[in-house]
This record gives structure tokens, C-alpha cells and sequence, in this order.
């Protein structure tokens, strides 16, 4: 049972791998430093609600894809791989500003924003546009964090994904947080705190 859900999503699961075959038969870099990477994509039927738009699980699921092609594309992996890195996503957070129609055609923008001790943390904008004009319809954060037992720091990260940029003894710019990451993320340790506290009252 545990492969039965991939027959009945194979559109995505075919360009999923396809994508990870082309990026590993081509060995090519496409995105720069904190550059923002554009996917294209279009709202398709098993997309919809009984609303008539696209459901809110559909977002995320979205953002996962672009997610994951960025990851390729920017190197991200790879040097997960090449330092041995453990952990896992650990949240997500969206905001739905718009909704979106069957047939509507909208590009979904990705990019490493930051990244502090332990975690590292992306942004998704989900853009349509229309006679012109460009609207974000739908923004998420969503985090990377190391496991516990895991040496590496993301800083060591960034230093394989781009060696030629820090290579030696040239130091990283200071990347700040934007507010509303930081804000995510004090929100993700209150949250912790605030479980961890009730577990201990309830036994």
C-alpha cells in the first residue's frame, strides 16, 4: 500500500524525477547567490475544490514541487550530500491572499532568504498576472533544520554551494533575517515551549 498514492499522482511524481535526471545528468548551476528561482505551472482540474478554485492542500503541495527543483538547481542538495547533512523540514507556514481559478497559469518564485544556527528558511511567492499587472496570491515560509546529532552548520553549507564565492578565508555577508522570518521563527519556539510545557502538565 505504502506505493499505491504514486499511481494515483504519477503527472507529478514523473516531473519530479524527470527533473532530478536533468539536473544530474547536466551538472549545471542555474541560480546565483540568494537568487529567486521561477517555476511555471497552471491550475489544473484534480487541483480543485468543490469551490470551484484551487483547495488550500494544493498550495503547499505547489510549493514542495518548487521546493524541490530549487534545492536541485541551486546546489542545495548536492551539498547536503557531500556533507553528510541529517534533518528534515520542520514547518511551513502560508497565507492565502487570492484565490485561483481552473486554467490559471502562475509561476511560483523560490529562494533561500536566511538561515541562522540550526535551520534554514525559504520563501515562495505564488504569482499570477493579469493585463499587466502581477499579485502575489499566496506566500509561504518554509524551514530546514538540522538534527541535533548533526555537526554541520549552515553556514558550511552555503561555503560548498558556493566555493568559488568563499572559498578560503572569505567570510559570508551578514544575511539578517527579514521581520516576518524572525517573527516565524519565534512563533516556531514559543510553540515548542508551549507543547512541551502542556505535555508535562498532562502526565
Amino acid at each position: 500500500m505504502g506505493t499505491l498514492p504514486w499511481v494515483f499522482d504519477m503527472p507529478y511524481m514523473i516531473e519530479i524525477f524527470t527533473r532530478i535526471l536533468v539536473a544530474y545528468r547536466t551538472k549545471k548551476r542555474n541560480l546565483g547567490w540568494l537568487e529567486w528561482q521561477d517555476i511555471r505551472h497552471i491550475v489544473f482540474p484534480m487541483d480543485m475544490d468543490y469551490m470551484d478554485h484551487m483547495n488550500n492542500a494544493r498550495y503547499n503541495r505547489k510549493f514542495e514541487y518548487a521546493r524541490t527543483v530549487y534545492w536541485i538547481d541551486s546546489g542545495l542538495y548536492e551539498a547536503f550530500q557531500k556533507l553528510k547533512v541529517t534533518g528534515g523540514f520542520k514547518s511551513i507556514v502560508a497565507r492565502f491572499r487570492r484565490e485561483v481559478r481552473p486554467g490559471v497559469k502562475f509561476k511560483i518564485r523560490t529562494r533561500l532568504t536566511g538561515w541562522d544556527e540550526r535551520s534554514m528558511y525559504m520563501e515562495h511567492h505564488m504569482v499570477t498576472e493579469h493585463a499587466g499587472k502581477k499579485f502575489v496570491n499566496s506566500y509561504a515560509i518554509s524551514k530546514y533544520t538540522m538534527r541535533r546529532s548533526c555537526s554541520v552548520k549552515p553556514v558550511e553549507v552555503i561555503r560548498v554551494m558556493y566555493p568559488e564565492q568563499f572559498a578560503g578565508d572569505n567570510s559570508l555577508p551578514d544575511v539578517r533575517l527579514p521581520e516576518m522570518v524572525r517573527e516565524f521563527a519565534a512563533f516556531e519556539e514559543a510553540s515548542s515551549n508551549h507543547l512541551l510545557k502542556e505535555a508535562k502538565t498532562s502526565n
